[in-house]
């Protein structure tokens, strides 16, 4: 099986540093079980010999390789329903050592060679300080129960981790000090130049944060992410 046989009882959202199939393994929301449902129907249709590898990098706690994994076995069964005889892992014909994931046989006999590619516009550096990005934003989503919202003007990148428990500590202190009536009253008469802010700087990172006043419960602090 693809996914764990577990008893499951989380419905939140997920935290933006966990990786997707963690994530999609442990979540009761009816959407996740859906997926999960399809995909192993989906599963049950691969051959049995490559079962293991696939499970492996579809488990994978690497993102990239998750999804990749996700293309091909959807790849997989979207040539099955449309008749085809499929191999799987084809010796190259090349000669080469490398082989590509399927070759496809269709019902006039034609034969082709098909590879799953996952191309994404992320460099591995990119995708570095998303990662480390993401820790700061889950520590923020922390921070307890606040009159507030936190607004978010960011610029560049962190190059190393940040120390987001420190940010956190500092935030709540901050946002404890502030009165939310008489900010929401100051953003009647001037907008949003009213609201208070705060920079934190890291590394390459510098992230202005804006208080906003709460007008109904939500389930994350972050509610505005403004990215530049």
């Amino acid at each position: 099986m693809l996914f764990t046989d577990v008893e499951r009882a989380d419905t939140g959202p997920r935290p933006y540093s966990e990786p997707q199939y963690a994530y999609l393994n442990r979540s009761a929301r009816p959407a996740a079980v859906r997926i999960r449902a399809c995909l192993e129907e989906w599963f049950a249709h691969y051959p049995d010999d490559e079962r293991p590898a696939f499970v492996s990098a579809f488990q994978s706690p690497i993102d990239t390789q998750f999804v990749a994994a996700a293309f091909e076995l959807y790849l997989h069964e979207l040539l099955r329903r449309l008749g085809y005889q499929i191999q799987v892992h084809p010796e190259n014909p090349t000669g080469k050592s490398g082989r590509p994931d399927f070759l496809v046989i269709c019902p006039a006999g034609a034969r082709l060679y098909v590879e799953a590619v996952l191309v994404t516009d992320v460099s591995d550096m990119e995708r570095g300080a998303e990662a480390r990005m993401n820790v700061v934003y889950d520590a923020l989503n922390k921070l307890g129960p606040t009159d507030f919202f936190l607004g978010m003007e960011m610029r560049g990148a962190p190059e190393t981790p940040p120390r987001a428990k420190g940010l956190r500590s500092a935030l709540a202190q901050w946002l404890a000090g502030l009165d939310a009536d008489a900010v929401a009253k100051a953003m009647a008469v001037a907008g949003r130049s009213a609201l208070p802010n705060r920079v934190f700087e890291h590394n390459g990172w510098r992230i202005e944060f804006h208080a906003i006043p709460k007008s109904k419960p939500i389930v994350r602090d972050l509610a505005v992410e403004m990215v530049g």
